[in-house]
């Protein structure tokens, strides 16, 4: 093969190559998790603890910092490592809708707040129980690096999953203490 075949050959699977990464690493997402739990405890109690993200913020496997203001407005930061290969994520969260005792919605994202939700739904059940729907969705928590292969949406689902099982287990311990 000559040497211009080569180099042709070469160039044309670099740019192939490019391109795939291109599309791997930029192209968004729209997943979405959820998970739902019961909390001994009337809806009142249980949304105001989850409205401030001060109580729930050692609930997950992530820094929590800067946290500012209280109710609809609240803002913190998240930081945190996740994906295969591993990278740190940070991102700028909000609550963006707030209902008092029916709904919190919390925005994140790295610029702006477009990247992901986190939804709070909660129902009173009798016997003073909560049941919180909790709904996880967008790009920011399904990264295209991970959901473009089969193996890293298993990966993700499996983790993520854990992750919500854990801290809905903390959100329910903390609550409990609260009273």
């Amino acid at each position: 093969m000559s040497a211009i075949k080569y180099l042709a050959l070469t160039i044309v699977a670099g740019i192939v190559l490019a391109a795939l990464l291109l599309i791997l690493c930029s192209t968004p997402s729209s997943g979405v998790v959820m998970k739902t739990i019961e909390i001994k405890a009337p809806v009142e109690r249980s949304f105001s603890y989850m409205a401030d993200a001060q109580n729930w913020a050692g609930c997950l496997p992530a820094s929590v910092s800067d946290i500012q203001g209280q109710g609809e407005g609240q803002t913190w930061r998240f930081a945190y490592e996740f994906g295969l290969p591993s990278k740190m994520l940070e991102q700028d969260c909000a609550w963006v809708e707030y209902e008092p005792g029916k709904r919190l919605l919390g925005k994140c994202g790295n610029t702006g707040l477009n990247d992901g939700a986190y939804t709070f739904i909660f129902t009173s059940v009798p016997g003073g129980v909560t049941r919180m729907v909790w709904i996880s969705e967008g790009s920011s928590y399904f990264p295209a690096a991970i959901s473009a292969t089969s193996l890293g949406r298993e990966w993700f689902s499996k983790n993520y999953q854990k992750y919500m099982d854990d801290f809905a287990a903390c959100v329910k311990k903390g609550i409990a203490e609260q009273k």
